[in-house]
């Protein structure tokens, strides 16, 4: 399978939505932590996968209290440790029930490491938040910030594992308020001379 180094993301996308920059603290604890906010201990951060066809991927990563396990599925541990990845499509996902809150979208361009092929890529994600978490414009400002720690230009990840793995890194550490993301892949156009830039 051909390996497809990114270039590094198109500048954040203007948002769909207005938003105002509540007082917020830092280090990603956009809320005050109270016994109504603070995850369970045994919490963890699921990765499964949604739909695969030629062109497009389509997974998700959400928080869930997980009872049992099954030889489908990898336990990470280590540094990793809370993070579990199911090998196969899980019917009845409980983050899927409800339509997503919000979404992003950003491209990228990639060149095949064996036939020298350019492509363009689609890269979306869809957020739910905490049933905790009403005020649309600080799920804009949490998503927003997510987004942009996601694809910081020194760190963005150089192909599909490390895009996913960072996701569900920054869901492991931080942003409590992010109960599942869906994150969909899809390739757009093939070429074989890379893209032009845009005139000044």
């Amino acid at each position: 399978m051909a390996t497809r180094s990114p270039s590094p993301p198109l500048p954040p996308p203007k948002p769909k939505y207005k938003t105002q920059s509540p007082d917020l603290n830092s280090n990603n604890n956009h809320l005050n932590a109270n016994n109504n906010t603070l995850p369970p201990e045994n919490e963890q951060v699921v990765m499964t996968p949604r739909g695969k066809t030629n062109n497009s991927t389509v997974l998700l990563i959400e928080r869930k209290l997980v009872e049992e396990v099954n030889d489908r599925t990898h336990v990470a541990g280590g540094e990793h440790k809370g993070i579990i990845i199911n090998k196969d499509q899980v019917k009845d996902q409980k983050s899927l029930r409800n339509p997503p809150q919000l979404s992003l979208e950003f491209r990228v361009f990639l060149v095949s490491a064996n036939t020298g092929h350019h492509s363009q890529e689609s890269r979306t994600l869809r957020f739910w938040f905490r049933e905790w978490l009403k005020d649309s414009q600080i799920q804009a400002h949490v998503a927003q910030d997510f987004f942009r720690e996601l694809v910081q230009p020194k760190e963005f990840p150089r192909d599909y594992v490390g895009f996913i793995k960072k996701i569900m890194k920054l869901l492991q550490h931080g942003y409590n308020e992010i109960q599942a993301v869906e994150i969909e892949l899809r390739i757009l156009e093939q070429t074989s001379a890379p893209p032009s830039r845009p005139r000044k």
